[in-house]
Protein backbone atom coordinates (compact mmCIF):
# COMPACT_ATOMS: atom_id res chain seq x y z
CA UNK A 1 0.00 0.00 0.00
CA UNK A 2 1.37 3.39 -0.91
CA UNK A 3 2.14 5.96 1.73
CA UNK A 4 -0.54 8.38 0.56
CA UNK A 5 -3.21 5.68 0.57
CA UNK A 6 -2.12 4.60 4.05
CA UNK A 7 -2.31 8.20 5.26
CA UNK A 8 -5.80 8.59 3.80
CA UNK A 9 -6.92 5.39 5.53
CA UNK A 10 -5.52 6.65 8.83
CA UNK A 11 -7.32 9.99 8.46
CA UNK A 12 -10.56 8.20 7.59
CA UNK A 13 -10.20 6.01 10.68
CA UNK A 14 -9.63 9.10 12.83
CA UNK A 15 -12.75 10.72 11.36
CA UNK A 16 -14.91 7.66 11.98
CA UNK A 17 -13.57 7.34 15.52
CA UNK A 18 -14.32 11.03 16.15
CA UNK A 19 -17.91 10.62 14.97
CA UNK A 20 -18.32 7.54 17.18
CA UNK A 21 -16.90 9.37 20.20
CA UNK A 22 -19.26 12.30 19.53
CA UNK A 23 -22.24 9.96 19.75
CA UNK A 24 -20.85 8.38 22.93
CA UNK A 25 -20.42 11.82 24.47
CA UNK A 26 -23.92 12.95 23.50
CA UNK A 27 -25.44 9.82 25.02
CA UNK A 28 -23.36 10.27 28.17
CA UNK A 29 -24.40 13.93 28.43
CA UNK A 30 -28.08 13.07 28.01
CA UNK A 31 -27.77 10.50 30.79
CA UNK A 32 -26.10 13.05 33.01
CA UNK A 33 -22.88 11.07 33.26
CA UNK A 34 -19.72 13.11 33.57
CA UNK A 35 -17.59 11.03 31.25
CA UNK A 36 -17.64 13.44 28.31
CA UNK A 37 -14.37 15.06 29.37
CA UNK A 38 -12.71 11.69 29.93
CA UNK A 39 -13.83 10.38 26.54
CA UNK A 40 -12.67 13.57 24.81
CA UNK A 41 -9.21 13.21 26.36
CA UNK A 42 -9.16 9.53 25.39
CA UNK A 43 -10.03 10.40 21.77
CA UNK A 44 -7.12 12.83 21.53
CA UNK A 45 -4.71 10.40 23.20
CA UNK A 46 -5.73 7.57 20.85
CA UNK A 47 -5.92 9.70 17.71
CA UNK A 48 -2.66 11.62 18.18
CA UNK A 49 -0.27 8.82 17.13
CA UNK A 50 -2.35 8.01 14.04
CA UNK A 51 -2.54 11.68 13.06
CA UNK A 52 1.20 12.13 13.55
CA UNK A 53 1.83 8.98 11.51
CA UNK A 54 -0.45 10.19 8.71
CA UNK A 55 1.27 13.56 8.51
CA UNK A 56 4.73 11.99 8.67
CA UNK A 57 3.96 9.44 5.95
CA UNK A 58 2.86 12.13 3.50
CA UNK A 59 6.15 14.01 3.87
Amino acid sequence: MSRKRLALCQLLAIGLFSVFSYFVESVAASLGVGVAVISTVAVFVLAAPALIGAVASVR
